[in-house]
């Protein structure tokens, strides 16, 4: 759109004498002023004005015009009217030359002097230059613009203008518009918004504050005539119309109906309110609802606690913020029994969700609250990577068990922590390695947190019945920065046995201060070292104090030296034959124990079965081991290690069995 050039004029000053210190001839020659064009104003005056002229230096020097304005008196030729020298690139003609009918022209020569003094020409000169004839014109009063027209949208609150195009007086002559809109209400007249166009009609659409009660639109429409010069500029004829109003257009706010009926329910443990459904009015709107639960405080009064906008029916689950559900909304109820009232606020919305206008709020009746909620569940922790918490009693043992809904949740690097998993759990644990260590993980290292929900139902239920009973949400405990290696290893600790999982190879440590499970290093007795996992690391055990035994996997293939550098309750290995792990205890003096399933009784890995394998099962029935997936010494396949496996092996050797 074009924007308006306000042209300031500068006056005029007589010539001055200019001191020379070098000759035409010796100096470089200006470019010539170009684009001289001539405009007038509505006021009657005319200015000329061209393009500037730049200094050969313009940090010393400054370029000025010598303007010569001549009158055109036909065949008598040009003569010479008013000389003058300007210090910008326009001239405002005086007014004696100005008259209708009148034809003048100008020269101009740009000349360079010294930026300090200005009264010293450098000698630096353009060649001298001659505008076209321009002829004076009076300005002319053009009739005002007709069929205006004003078009009300108030679902969009849209508003179009529009009128007849004007006939311009000459053919490259072009006319713009200035507009202004009005709003009319008993509060009175206010002008909207203005603006200018060269088309014949506006539109404005961001108006809401104009649309809150009923009045009237309408608008004014004025014309300038503007001369095109060709070079995205305009030059102003001088010709204005008159002013021109439009009729009123009358818009009156829609209104929607007042929710009614509002009422509170239980479903099982849950508190629910409804309405009836509020008729939008326009046919193809929605109606949102704006909700509001206000609890009496200890004043008597009722003050906002929570509030959630229903967009797909009318009932709101409010247990859903008495429950917790929403705390990571920012959303928390303290608990206890209160009084509430729930406001109900309609809002018609397009179907692109854009807010067409409000309604009328309506307030339901006070409901008395009474808290039936289980306990929360407490005490939450880490074990490793086995998140625990304190159990939860049932109201009643003897019909009821209660289960709990775990929530792991995951720092997203922004602070914030979205939920990741989530499981169901008749316990009081739940080992986050096993999820770790699977295919929904995506890898990498991570903050985590967790939160529990209690729920009480009925005894041996496969499901939920309706009938549950349920804690609120607790709030999550303490973060685990959790350290996942690039091999894709994990690892748990729980009852003194330190387990890693996954696949791939180990990191070295430099020590044992790396270690990432060293806080259990005082505690560990076992560490289980699943298959998949090819080696054991430069200090990875180092320093377990309390550590006796190791299971190694099958088709481990190194262990390093300082792995279990002073460990020195380490005694036995827990492996295969003919494998690195039976290498590493023979080396070491380490008691072995098979896992193999090939010669049930061969205990210690020698092939043969003695004495010495009942006496080793024996020991590890006595020692304080909690590993008992050992195929050599369970003869009784009964997934147990006892004495009665001693036995049996003790009935082979004499030849019993």
């Amino acid at each position: 759109m074009y924007s308006r050039k306000i042209i300031s004029m500068i006056s005029a000053i007589s010539i001055m004498a200019l001191s020379v210190p070098v000759t035409a001839s010796e100096a470089p020659v200006l470019d010539s002023p170009s684009g001289i064009s001539f405009q007038r104003y509505s006021d009657g005056t005319i200015n000329a004005k061209w393009n500037e002229v730049s200094a050969t230096d313009a940090d010393k020097y400054d370029v000025i015009y010598e303007v010569v304005l001549y009158k055109d008196n036909g065949d008598a030729g040009l003569e010479s009217v008013y000389v003058t020298t300007c210090i910008g690139a326009d001239f405002g003609i005086p007014q004696e030359y100005t008259a209708d009918g009148t034809v003048i022209c100008l020269s101009i020569q740009a000349k360079e002097v010294n930026k300090d003094t200005w009264d010293e020409f450098t000698g630096n000169e353009s060649e001298l230059v001659y505008s076209a004839s321009y002829e004076c014109k009076e300005a002319a009063e053009i009739d005002a613009p007709t069929g205006l027209k004003v078009t009300v949208d108030g679902k969009s609150k849209k508003i179009h203008a529009e009128w007849e195009a004007l006939e311009s007086t000459a053919s490259d002559c072009v006319f713009e518009y200035e507009y202004t809109l009005y709003n009319e209400t008993e509060s009175g007249t206010e002008q909207c918004v203005s603006g200018y166009t060269f088309e014949t009609s506006f539109d404005e659409e961001y108006l809401s504050q104009y649309f809150e009660q009923d009045g009237y639109f309408y608008f004014t429409v004025k014309a300038t005539e503007l001369q095109v010069l060709g070079d995205s500029s305009y030059s102003f004829t001088g010709n204005v119309s008159k002013e021109a109003t439009s009729e009123k257009a009358e818009y009156i706010k829609p209104v929607i109906g007042v929710p009614e009926n509002i009422t509170w329910s239980m479903k099982g443990s849950r508190l629910y309110a409804s309405w009836d459904a509020v008729t939008p009015f326009y046919e193809s709107d929605v109606v949102w609802y704006r909700t509001s639960l206000k609890k009496k405080n200890a004043d008597g009064e009722f003050e906002q606690i929570w509030s959630m906008t229903v967009a797909d029916g009318t009932e709101l689950d409010v247990s859903s913020y008495l429950l917790n559900d929403l705390y990571w909304a920012g959303w928390r109820y303290e608990g206890g029994d209160a009084e509430f009232v729930l406001e109900v606020q309609p809002s018609e919305m397009t179907e692109s969700n854009y807010v067409v206008f409000d309604g009328e709020s309506a307030l339901s009746d006070t409901y008395s609250y009474k808290e039936n909620l289980l306990d929360s569940a407490d005490g939450l922790k880490w074990n490793g990577l086995t998140a625990q918490w304190n159990a939860v009693q049932p109201t009643d043992s003897e019909k009821y068990e209660v289960r709990y809904n775990f929530e792991l949740q995951k720092d997203d690097g922004t602070g914030f922590y979205e939920p990741v998993w989530s499981t169901t759990v008749n316990d009081t644990s739940v080992n986050v390695a096993e999820w770790l260590s699977g295919d929904e993980y995506t890898g990498g290292d991570a903050e985590l947190r967790f939160r529990v929900q209690a729920y009480q139902t009925e005894k041996g239920a496969a499901a939920e019945t309706g009938n549950e009973f349920y804690s609120g949400w607790t709030v999550p405990g303490d973060t685990y920065s959790y350290k996942a290696s690039e091999s894709g290893i994990t690892w748990s600790y729980k009852d003194n046995m330190l387990t890693l999982s996954g696949s791939g190879t180990m990191d070295d440590y430099a020590s044992a201060s790396e270690q990432p499970w060293k806080q259990y290093a005082d505690e560990t007795n076992l560490v289980y070292i699943s298959d998949g996992i090819e080696n054991v690391s430069k200090y990875a055990f180092s320093s377990f104090k309390n550590l006796k035994f190791v299971r190694f996997p099958e088709k481990l293939q190194k262990i390093d030296e300082q792995a279990f550098e002073e460990c020195e309750m380490f005694k036995t290995v827990f492996g295969y034959k003919k494998t690195i792990a039976k290498t590493y205890a023979d080396e070491n003096k380490l008691s072995f124990i098979s896992l193999d399933s090939d010669n049930i009784g061969d205990v210690n890995g020698d092939d043969e079965i003695t004495s010495t394998d009942a006496l080793a099962v024996l020991t590890l029935i006595s020692s304080d081991c909690s590993y008992n997936d050992i195929p050599s010494a369970d003869l009784d396949s009964d997934g147990a290690i006892s004495s009665y496996d001693a036995l049996k092996i003790l009935q082979k050797v004499v030849g019993l069995e």
